[in-house]
């Protein structure tokens, strides 16, 4: 008689040095998504301060126009570096997102198992926010407690005699 034998797929778990591979690849575009928000805001800023500067400068009566000029054209150079920066970010993290496509199509297992594993990392963190929240939750209640305790006599009577 033939025995049957339980088949159970297997699963292809990346090493180590792969798992960081891959958490560098999959986590680039958000830091390079945060990087360009910083640069804008960079941008913004600097734009700003030199609208500051220049009121500044063309509120007295005789202005300095060569100081502005200059504060200007330092300004420009900055402004146009940012800007490059900016440009290149979302060139490479199109780049990157091709990359995480192929990487999709071509190590679909692998990429599968470390995002899985991912996820359960993740799921287990707020598994353990929660439990602090609720031990949290329980302390202040516990501290309420003790808090209306005093204000209800005979305690509150206690400190009103003291207080007399």
């Amino acid at each position: 008689m033939p025995t049957q034998t339980a088949t159970t797929p297997l699963t292809v778990v990346p090493g180590p040095d792969v798992q960081q591979a891959f958490a560098n690849t999959f986590y680039a575009p958000a830091k390079l998504s945060e990087a360009i928000e910083d640069f804008e805001r960079q941008r913004a800023d600097a734009k700003d301060a030199l609208a500051r500067s220049l009121a500044e400068d063309f509120a007295v009566e005789k202005p300095n126009v060569a100081g502005a000029i200059t504060r200007y054209q330092t300004w420009e150079t900055n402004d146009k570096t940012l800007v490059t920066k900016i440009e290149v970010c979302r060139k490479l993290r199109c780049i990157i997102e091709e990359h995480i496509e192929d990487l999709k199509r071509t190590r679909r297992d692998e990429v599968k198992a470390f995002l899985q594993g991912k996820l359960d990392k993740l799921e287990a963190e707020r598994a353990s926010e929660e439990g602090k929240e609720r031990f949290l939750q329980g302390k202040i209640k516990a501290t309420q407690d003790l808090l209306q305790q005093l204000e209800k006599p005979p305690y509150a009577a206690a400190a009103k005699r003291k207080k007399k």
